[in-house]
C-alpha cells in the first residue's frame, strides 16, 4: 500500500477529469475538499470488483479509519482556527462569484426507492411503502445530453 502522502493542491479552473464523486452539487453550494485514502492495492480499477472485495478485508477497514481520523482532525483544526474556515468561505465565494451552477437532477426528483422483501418488513415490523411515498415510484427519464465538463471557473 502507498505510504506517502501528496500534498495538497489548488482545484483546477475546469474539470479535467479525474475520480468519479457524489459531490458536485454540494460543491457548488459549499467549499468542499477531497479526501482520498489508501483503500485497495495500486493499479487494481477503481469501481472494479477487486477494489470492491477489498472493502471487506483489513486494508478497507483500516482505509475507514484512517480517512475518519483525518476528517475528524480536518474539523478540530476549523474548529480551533475559524479565521482559516472565513478564509476558505472567502475564497469559495471568490471563485463562484458570477458562475452560474444548474443541477442536472430535476427538480421534484426522488431517489430510487427498492421495496425490501416481505420477510424483512414482518421481522422489523415495518409496512410498504413508508409514509408519504408514492408506490410505485413514477419513472423518470432523463432527457439531456451528457459529457458536460461544467463552467469554467475564474482563475
Amino acid at each position: 500500500m502507498p505510504t506517502s502522502l501528496t500534498p495538497l493542491a489548488p482545484p483546477a479552473a475546469a474539470y479535467t477529469g479525474g475520480l468519479a464523486t457524489d459531490t458536485a452539487d454540494v460543491s457548488w453550494q459549499a467549499p468542499t475538499a477531497v479526501l482520498l485514502s489508501a483503500a485497495y492495492p495500486p493499479n487494481i480499477p477503481n469501481r472494479s470488483w477487486g477494489a470492491t472485495a477489498t472493502a471487506a478485508t483489513n486494508i478497507g477497514h483500516q482505509a475507514l479509519l484512517s480517512a475518519a481520523r483525518c476528517l475528524a482532525a480536518a474539523a478540530i483544526d476549523l474548529i480551533e482556527q475559524p479565521e482559516r474556515l472565513e478564509a476558505m468561505k472567502q475564497e469559495f465565494a471568490e471563485r463562484t462569484d458570477g458562475v452560474g451552477w444548474a443541477s442536472t437532477i430535476p427538480d421534484g426528483s426522488r431517489p430510487p426507492l427498492y421495496e425490501p422483501p416481505s420477510e424483512f418488513l414482518k421481522a422489523t415490523g415495518q409496512s410498504w411503502p413508508p409514509k408519504g411515498v408514492t408506490w410505485p415510484v413514477p419513472p423518470v427519464v432523463a432527457a439531456e445530453q451528457l459529457g458536460t465538463t461544467g463552467p469554467d471557473l475564474p482563475a
